[in-house]
């Protein structure tokens, strides 16, 4: 279910993985006792004044630390948006050999995006707590993406780098 569930975020823009989404599945497979419990939880996560903005649909600056292993979900998707083309050089910056990239151009993973996002994931699963913001940041600077993906994360989800 964890995997399923963060493929989920992963995959889909940050304004459609929402909890309300999230709400309304559970509720359409008849576990409302879960999904009254999470939106529950969600509204008073959103009474409180330090919680992630992105849950009332506004955007704050938020500081990410370069050394944290937990990699913001808009993050995510902006790499994973700007790096679909060189998703094999990214890989390979990341510790994946040549023959392992070679397996997920033959899976099941037909979009680019779906690739980069993948290899993501299984380098977190793989490198634990070495799997930094940081690591993920110099590899995009190798595969020649860095730059921007720095950019577009502070400029459209107000993620600064510390």
């Amino acid at each position: 279910t964890r995997f399923l569930l963060q493929r989920w975020y992963l995959m889909k823009p940050p304004n459609e993985a929402t909890i309300g989404r999230l709400i309304q599945a559970l509720n359409a497979i008849y576990r409302n006792d879960v999904a009254r419990v999470l939106q529950s939880y969600c509204e008073m996560l959103c009474r409180q004044d330090d919680t992630d903005m992105t849950l009332k649909g506004r955007h704050k600056t938020r500081t990410i630390e370069l050394e944290s292993s937990d990699i913001p979900r808009d993050l995510l998707h902006t790499v994973t948006d700007l790096a679909r083309d060189k998703w094999r050089q990214l890989g390979e910056e990341l510790g994946f050999s040549k023959t392992q990239m070679l397996e997920y151009e033959g899976s099941r993973f037909s979009f680019l995006q779906e690739r980069v996002s993948h290899v993501i994931f299984d380098w977190q699963r793989k490198d634990g707590d070495d799997a930094t913001v940081h690591r993920l940041l110099v590899a995009c600077d190798r595969v020649e993406v860095g730059k921007e993906v720095r950019k577009r994360a502070q400029r459209e989800h107000g993620l600064l780098f510390v």
